[in-house]
């Protein structure tokens, strides 16, 4: 009897944990948004939100549609208020799993990924329960990065 005693003493904080707001935090806000260059919904992009001060970075892939929502892990959807450096590429490592699969293209300008801290456009400052943010991106707007996967090692 005294090992069931003990056994509730520790299994009732364990399930109360997602109940006191443990696995979620209310006070974040919930970032939805859409990428478009050139005037169209840029799809298959990743966006991604830095914090300046401090905290853990959140992002988001853009559907056909060009449209967004920032996760920061599996738990949590919301990003805390604060300043945010954005970054939006395209591109994406090619991979090799038993055949070889290329690189996908970055079609962002620099100063949207890369130099993005000299864009105002992509610094945002976040606050209230839920945020829509909209980037009017456009491919003239500089040089675009030549990226690179490694070459595949050769078959042994």
């Amino acid at each position: 009897m005294r090992a069931i005693h003990s056994f509730r003493h520790w299994l009732l904080p364990l399930v109360s944990l997602p109940l006191l707001g443990c696995g979620s935090r209310t006070s974040d806000t919930y970032v939805t948004g859409i990428v478009a260059l050139d005037g169209q919904p840029l799809p298959a992009a990743t966006v991604i939100f830095e914090p300046l001060e401090q905290g853990r970075p959140a992002t988001g892939y853009t559907d056909g549609s060009g449209r967004f929502q920032l996760v920061v892990d599996h738990n949590h959807t919301g990003i805390p208020a604060g300043k945010y450096r954005v970054r939006i590429r395209t591109w994406e490592p090619g991979f090799d799993d038993g055949q070889w699969h290329p690189d996908t293209p970055e079609r962002v300008p620099t100063i949207y990924n890369d130099l993005s801290e000299q864009t105002p456009q992509m610094l945002q400052e976040i606050s209230g329960q839920s945020q829509s943010v909209e980037f009017q991106l456009t491919s003239s707007a500089g040089q675009i990065a030549q990226r690179q996967s490694p070459a595949p090692a050769p078959p042994h």
